[in-house]
């Protein structure tokens, strides 16, 4: 599963978390996040201290370990997300059917109106 995982600073623990982050590898970027969650990609805007991550993972405890690594510094809100297929996918099952059927009646509407 994908989850988009925001991110703001307090404003009293930013420096310290400015050294912790930079005095990260990419290695320690993968230990950190455990060996269950993977980091799709992350972008930060420093001047305000918040920033977005896309990570990936099927184990929320493993999800949650991560954020618990961070809680201190910054509030966290993760909102699970899908890629333009999933979603596709979902609105087509739930949706097809009624789009189908308005499309079906919006014909008719117009064919009788136009016949009349």
């Amino acid at each position: 599963m994908l989850f988009l995982i925001s991110w703001k600073m307090f404003d009293n623990t930013k420096l310290d978390c400015y050294r912790a982050f930079m005095g990260m590898t990419p290695k320690d970027d993968i230990a950190d996040a455990g060996p269950n969650v993977t980091i799709i990609g992350r972008w930060h805007n420093v001047g305000n201290g918040s920033g977005v991550c896309i990570a990936e993972t099927d184990d929320s405890a493993a999800l949650m370990s991560w954020m618990v690594n961070w809680a201190g510094l910054c509030n966290i809100d993760l909102t699970p997300v899908t890629d333009d297929e999933t979603t596709r996918v979902v609105l087509r099952s739930k949706l097809g059917k009624q789009v189908a059927e308005t499309t079906a009646e919006t014909t008719a509407e117009t064919t009788s109106q136009t016949t009349e």
